[in-house]
């Protein structure tokens, strides 16, 4: 009966609980997340830039152009229960609640770096600020060190005895709950046709969308969540603990952090471990900051041989040619001796790691930034002292534009449209479609890694430049 009923097509919703769907979302939306920043935190190579950038740019006086910047917005749903975090949210460019991010692209359309999800009040220059922020020389460059692979050796082993001992233990009981949720779900179905989601109309859904906005419901759907997956960064934890251990109540912790910031509640100590301190906040956006494979060699080497394997797929036309594989193919050189050094070095052949730039600071010094006129500005922003060419701003007594700043404008605007145009891209993932729903905040940011990664599985944007030897039919094979 099982077998015959999952053949009529019945969804995942009717046959796992909440907290069972919640437990898949928490497991596996991470890894989307990172599989995402591991295809989006490219090196921009010299040579690569250079045979990659389009011949227009050669025409229209633009030939140290290295990369594209822009900012997105995604409109998202209030916090509502804080003010606090609700003026947080707040964009001028929108007038409304939401999420804020800055990506960096080539001319050609191709993802190389973007910051995580902010609140939409950090305005962009301050966001490039950030992302583009070292406190010393050394932080410019991947942390690599001997322990990374002795480290993680370790980590692999108390996982695997974790599993171990989980799965003796829990198996059968959940083999046996989720059987009967199964059956019931299914009895459900056979009994009464009528509430079969085959059978279900347009306006059956609309009723459910509009649920969602009710507290409780969005209370008990957080409820069901692990207490690592409230943060933006999507990251989740993998203790035993019991599940009311786990969970926390959002809309309590966020009335404290009013009444605390308000002055209102005079009993609660100024060191209370309920409430986030500025210097905890700090070394949260530290902690995203370095979540990707730039965090240290070993992952940096996968990420490296990753990419590799990929480059081989491509080229035995495995994979559908796209900008990814382009890059891959431009970039061949520079990643087998970087996982040459890489090994090298674990092994104990060589005395100094290579030195690896990270964020802003992989973009060379030699190459500008191509941007709107809300960058101006942001030279001092790059590690490397980037110039950022924007459209001329109006005269402040005249309030015109002259002739040569009109012609020079209308350049900068048609070549970089191609910024643009990987947003929209980004945005044909449904959930950062339209205005995100309070729901799905705790993993937000690991769609929104993966929705750029969907951007570099598309075709240019332009045709890349004559240097790079890529010609028309390199795309069809």
């Amino acid at each position: 009966m099982v077998r015959s009923s999952f053949s009529l097509g019945i969804p995942i919703q009717m046959v796992l609980t909440s907290a069972a769907v919640s437990k898949i979302k928490a497991k596996w939306m991470p890894k989307w997340g990172y599989a995402g920043k591991m295809l989006t935190d490219l090196e921009p190579y010299d040579d690569y830039v250079d045979n990659e950038r389009p011949d227009a740019y050669d025409e229209n006086d633009l030939p140290d152009v290295g990369t594209q910047c822009d900012g997105k917005d995604f409109l998202c749903e209030s916090f509502r229960r804080s003010s606090s975090l609700n003026r947080a949210q707040y964009s001028s460019k929108m007038k409304a609640a939401a999420f804020r991010c800055i990506t960096w692209s080539s001319p050609c359309g191709l993802v190389w770096a973007v910051t995580p999800l902010v609140l939409a009040r950090l305005t962009e220059n301050a966001l490039v600020h950030w992302y583009g922020e070292f406190k010393d020389k050394d932080e410019k460059y991947v942390p690599i060190s001997k322990s990374d692979w002795a480290e993680s050796l370790e980590e692999e082993e108390e996982e695997e005895e974790e599993d171990d001992s989980g799965q003796d233990g829990d198996d059968s009981n959940d083999n046996d709950a989720t059987e009967e949720t199964m059956v019931f779900s299914i009895e459900r179905v056979d009994d009464d046709p009528d509430i079969s989601p085959l059978n279900q109309s347009d306006d059956d859904n609309d009723d459910d969308d509009d649920n969602d906005d009710n507290d409780e419901r969005i209370k008990e759907c957080y409820d069901d969540m692990e207490v690592d997956d409230m943060s933006l960064s999507g990251e989740s934890g993998d203790g035993d603990e019991d599940e009311e251990d786990r969970c926390v109540d959002l809309d309590g912790e966020l009335d404290k952090f009013d009444e605390e910031i308000c002055g209102m509640n005079k009993n609660k100590k100024l060191i209370s471990k309920d409430l986030l301190r500025i210097d905890e906040i700090k070394a949260m956006a530290q902690k995203v900051l370095n979540s990707g494979p730039d965090r240290n060699g070993k992952a940096k080497l996968e990420q490296l041989e990753m990419l590799q394997e990929l480059h081989m797929a491509y080229e035995d036309c495995r994979l559908k040619k796209c900008l990814l594989s382009m890059y891959l193919k431009l970039t061949l050189h520079h990643r087998e001796e970087l996982i040459k050094k890489l090994k090298k070095y674990s092994d104990g052949k060589l005395d100094e790691p290579p030195k690896i730039p990270r964020r802003l600071a992989k973009l060379s010094r030699k190459f500008k930034v191509l941007a709107d006129r809300g960058f101006a500005g942001d030279n001092l922003s790059y590690p490397n002292f980037n110039m950022v060419v924007t459209p001329e701003f109006c005269d402040k007594k005249t309030k015109q534009l002259t002739l040569g700043q009109l012609e020079r404008d209308r350049k900068i605007c048609e070549l970089r449209y191609t910024c643009e145009v990987v947003f929209s891209r980004v945005t044909t993932e449904k959930m950062l479609s339209g205005v995100i729903p309070y729901s799905v905040f705790a993993h937000i940011e690991n769609a929104h890694c993966w929705a750029h990664a969907q951007a570099n599985l598309r075709m240019p944007l332009q045709p890349p430049g004559s240097k790079s030897g890529i010609g028309e039919n390199y795309f069809e094979d």
